[in-house]
């Protein structure tokens, strides 16, 4: 297994939505409703994690198990999202949403590549690790 690339984790939000009025503390951040992106559904987010090892909680008030409503529920709604960098990016390049940082720390993400023993040696599986690994590299 390797590591392709890390992403840290940012918040976002419409253009319009009142938390970018606020100063953005932790207390800010979890007086708002969120938007939680399940996939797969039932999944523990890690800013949950993070917020029960704290013995702080936020309002997830809507779940949503797929990955392309929720740029256009953003822009039309007062929710907060917590995300990955690399994926409110590309929200925000699709709809008038803005990124912040968290009001607290959160390990980055790791995406991983795996693949079975019995292809390390394989040269196929080698020149495909290595045009992953490039990709990253490029970016």
């Amino acid at each position: 297994m390797k590591t392709v690339f890390s992403d840290r984790f940012i918040c976002v939000c419409s253009k319009k939505n009142p938390y970018l009025k606020t100063k953005q503390t932790t207390e800010d951040y979890l007086s708002r409703k969120h938007l939680q992106i399940e996939v797969p559904p039932g999944v523990f987010a890690p800013v949950d994690q993070h917020l029960q090892s704290k013995r702080r909680r936020r309002d997830v008030s809507l779940r949503i198990g797929n990955f392309l409503t929720p740029p256009a529920i953003l822009a039309n709604s007062d929710f907060l999202l917590t995300c990955p960098l690399s994926l409110g990016e590309n929200y925000r390049e699709m709809y008038p949403l803005t990124i912040t940082e968290l009001p607290f720390w959160l390990p980055s993400i790791d995406t991983k590549m795996a693949w079975h023993g019995k292809d390390d040696a394989d040269l196929f599986h080698i020149w495909l690790r290595d045009c992953v690994a490039q990709i990253d590299r490029a970016n």
